[in-house]
Order: C-alpha cells, then sequence, then structure tokens
C-alpha cells in the first residue's frame, strides 16, 4: 500500500483510521471517536492522574498485545541506541497505521498510541539543548526518573482525558527502549528517515509564530519553553537536513514552507 508520507504527517491522518476492533487509532484526538463506545473510567494510578477521565476500552486493548509491541520496539530501536533514535522510531510511528488497509491491525493501533506519548515527550527532551540526542538513551535516566519527571511535568494529564498505561507499563516500555536489542540491524529507510524531518519543520514552524496543527500531539513540548528560534529545529535532527535548512534560509515563509516540503516529498519518492 503505498500513500504520501509526508503529507500523512503533516494532516495527522493516522488519528481517523479505524483499527481491527473497530475503534479510532487516535481515541478521544480522532473525528471518529463518537462513532464507538468508550468505557472511561476514573484513573486509579496516584499522582497527577488520579481521578481524572481514563480511555480503559484503550487500555485493555493495549494488554492484548503489549509485548509483542515491546518485542518490535526493542528490535526497531537497535543496539544500544542513543536519544535520537529513540525519537526516530517513536516519532515514526505517527504515521504507521496509514500503512495499513482498514481496520488496522490491532498491535500497529496499540503502538501507534504509545508513539505519540514517546514522541512527545523526547521532542520536548531534544529541544533543550545542542547534541541531547548524542546521549546513550538507557543513560539519560532510569525508567523511574523518567516516569517521576512525567508525573511532576504533568505530562500524564491531557487536555481531556489522563494517560491510561499504568506507571508499569510506562516503565516497561522506557525500559525497552533503553535496552534495544544486540541482534539488530538498524534500518533508517522509509519512515523512520522521513517523517522525523517532516516533524522538525513543522516544530520550526511552530517555534516561528505560524503553527497550524492544533491536533498534532508531539508538537506539545514545544510550546513549553518561552525563548526558542525556529533554528532550534536543528537540534531534533543528528545531521543538517536540506529540508529544514530552505526553511530557516527562505525570506518569504510560505515560499519557505513550500520549498521544504517539495524536497521532502522529493526524498521520500527515492
Amino acid at each position: 500500500m503505498s500513500f504520501d508520507v509526508v503529507s500523512a504527517v503533516l494532516d495527522f491522518e493516522a488519528r481517523n483510521r479505524m483499527d481491527e476492533d473497530g475503534r479510532p487509532c487516535g481515541e478521544v484526538g480522532s473525528d471518529r471517536y463518537g462513532e464507538v463506545a468508550t468505557d472511561v473510567v476514573a484513573c486509579p494510578y496516584t499522582g497527577a492522574r488520579k481521578g481524572g477521565a481514563m480511555n480503559a476500552s484503550a487500555w485493555r486493548q493495549m494488554g492484548t498485545c503489549w509485548k509483542k509491541v515491546l518485542s518490535d520496539w526493542r528490535v526497531d530501536v537497535g543496539p544500544r541506541p542513543d536519544l535520537w533514535r529513540v525519537w526516530e522510531v517513536a516519532i515514526a510511528g505517527v504515521v504507521s497505521p496509514c500503512r495499513h488497509v482498514e481496520p488496522v491491525p490491532r498491535d500497529v493501533a496499540v503502538r501507534f498510541k504509545a508513539s505519540l506519548g514517546i514522541g512527545q515527550v523526547l521532542t520536548a527532551v531534544l529541544l533543550e539543548e545542542d547534541g541531547a540526542g548524542a546521549a546513550r538513551f538507557a543513560d539519560v535516566a532510569t525508567p523511574k526518573a523518567w516516569l517521576d519527571w512525567l508525573e511532576l511535568d504533568r505530562w500524564l494529564v491531557g487536555e481531556v482525558q489522563v494517560c491510561a498505561g499504568s506507571p508499569g507499563a510506562i516503565a516497561e516500555v522506557l525500559g525497552a527502549l533503553g535496552e534495544g536489542s544486540d541482534g539488530a540491524s538498524v534500518d533508517d529507510r522509509g519512515d523512520v528517515a522521513i517523517v522525523p524531518r517532516a516533524v522538525a519543520l513543522m516544530v520550526a514552524e511552530e517555534l516561528a509564530g505560524r503553527g497550524r496543527w492544533p491536533q498534532a500531539p508531539w508538537l506539545r513540548g514545544v510550546r513549553f519553553r518561552p525563548g526558542r528560534r525556529p533554528a532550534h529545529a536543528r537540534r531534533l535532527l543528528r545531521s543538517e537536513d536540506s529540508a529544514l535548512e530552505t526553511l530557516l534560509a527562505a525570506r518569504d515563509p510560505v515560499d519557505g514552507w513550500e520549498a521544504a516540503v517539495a524536497l521532502l516529498r522529493a526524498d521520500a519518492l527515492t
């Protein structure tokens, strides 16, 4: 199945894809959320989430294929992954449902949901300072330290619902991403090569005050820190990128955006 991966990122198409359980992959963030019955309960976890509206239907779905999702993620990040690699793999997952004819396989839908959470958090971390992505993910923080920070900065509390993942499940995925897989061969082609670059363009636009993607959760952390400049989007990528540099150098922001997206689309076809 072929599709325009750049448009899939910019339009956040995956959120409206329906999975094999008849649920929209984007859950409450989808335009189709009202089409299905959802069991929303008071969150039982301690901390900032306690008592908040929690999607129990999505949580039960995750439990059916969580081990496979963790195993696949270990393989995809490869051996001893750095923070850049973990972010690249996680953020690439935001288009994965578009790679499938509906209904989207359950494990793909579950990984998509987890990718949204991991992707937005790591976008914020990478933007903090130059070269942050070079650190080995496992050395940045322990799963418990990550959890403490997510709790402190209220990353697990959304505008409408709280994160349904248990502290144990969140620690599991952070541990899996840090461990990686020694026997895996890293594949830097396909979505992993294009999606992070598209997100970097969106981040630069957001930092320039030209953001137009209120539904893109990976931009949440971009808005958290005042004083950032469009050039800080370079921190998301491990090397200089032609599309991003075209956007940053443009005198006319509209022409710059169109030229940058055209470059990215051309690269996606090669």
